[in-house]
């Protein structure tokens, strides 16, 4: 039991060390910050006409 709850334990630290996408070695004076821009998606309706509508 021990050794399941160590090994679990483990296993999150290093999936949260791991999951930053932030350079190793940053440069001083900057700030870095990660962003997430949402999926936006939206239904549109498009006419589209067989024939010319200058010929009708």
């Amino acid at each position: 039991m021990k050794k399941i709850v160590l090994s679990t334990t483990f296993m999150l630290l290093a999936s949260f060390i791991f999951s930053q996408d932030l350079p190793e070695n940053p440069e001083p004076g900057k700030c870095y910050v990660r962003c997430k821009t949402p999926d936006i998606y939206k239904n549109e309706t498009v006419k589209i006409t067989a024939s010319p509508a200058y010929k009708k």
